[in-house]
């Protein structure tokens, strides 16, 4: 066989090579993009579809969590006190195992439990309330179920870092402008994180002392259950204010704001 017909067929031997090669690197890109999709998934804690035979089914998540959620109990907050309606639909409930809540707050180095009860139409749906303390925004939680004082099956621990959002704790945020049409000055009064769900921490009056060259002082009283309030002043030779806050329970909370200084944590905020 000649020299030429030997190098057209070893040229030809390394098209079909690295064609394949090609091919092979094409389907293991493809296999991979399509694992880390599922391992995404699975951390997220979405189930999984599954098909097989022309069918699909979806498989739960390795804690058996299917949805969670965390939110305010109207009626402790219609009672004063700040707490949290922690639901699960769980995959499954192990035969005879009691369901709990296990939660701490931050400082907490101890579970704290409670039985969970499930739903009448949907025996896989579990909650429970338990009160939190708003001074510790961080909450932690998970369901477990139990047997024999043994921890038989637990979901992964979840946190809740935005419990003043559910409660509201009272805080008041001060501000101060004057507006670009009339130069007025304009102080408003509103709860820190909204209006907040415990009654007891709404504002029910706000006193101004307006310290400038000529001093006013004003009460105002909120014309609905946001407690958002607002005065407009004449701010020539204003000085400071001073703020008091009166909730509806009676508590009073006073502060002097100076709406020129650099404006410290204490001075914008009045602290429950």
């Amino acid at each position: 066989m000649e020299t030429k017909e030997l190098l057209a067929r070893f040229k030809k031997f390394q098209v079909g090579v690295f064609i394949i090669l090609g091919v092979l690197l094409i389907t293991n890109l493809v296999t991979l993009g399509w694992t880390l999709s599922r391992l995404n998934r699975l951390d997220d804690r979405l189930p999984i579809s599954v098909s097989c035979s022309g069918s699909s089914y979806y498989t739960p998540p390795p804690d058996g969590v299917l949805a969670s959620s965390i939110s305010a109990d109207m009626e402790l907050a219609a009672q004063g006190e700040a707490g949290v309606i922690a639901s699960f639909h769980i995959a499954n409930k192990v035969p005879g195992a009691t369901v709990l809540l296990a939660y701490r707050s931050h400082d907490d180095q101890e579970w704290r439990r409670t039985q969970m009860t499930s739903k009448a139409d949907d025996p896989l749906v579990f909650s429970a309330s338990v009160p939190v303390d708003l001074s510790h925004p961080d909450f932690e939680y998970r369901l477990e179920q139990v047997m024999d004082g043994e921890v038989v099956h637990a979901s992964r621990n979840q946190k809740g870092s935005v419990l003043y959002l559910l409660g509201g704790n009272g805080d008041i945020s001060l501000d101060y402008m004057v507006l670009p049409d009339t130069k007025q000055g304009r102080i408003e009064v509103s709860g820190r994180y909204g209006t907040p769900k415990i009654e007891a921490f709404r504002i029910a009056e706000v006193t101004l002392k307006i310290n400038k060259a000529t001093p006013q002082e004003i009460t105002l009283t909120p014309n609905s259950e946001s407690g958002y309030l607002f005065y407009t002043f004449d701010p020539a030779g204003l000085e400071d204010i001073e703020v008091t806050v009166v909730y509806a329970d009676g508590e009073v909370r006073t502060t002097l704001f100076n709406p020129f200084g650099p404006r410290p944590e204490d001075g914008v905020y009045i602290r429950r």
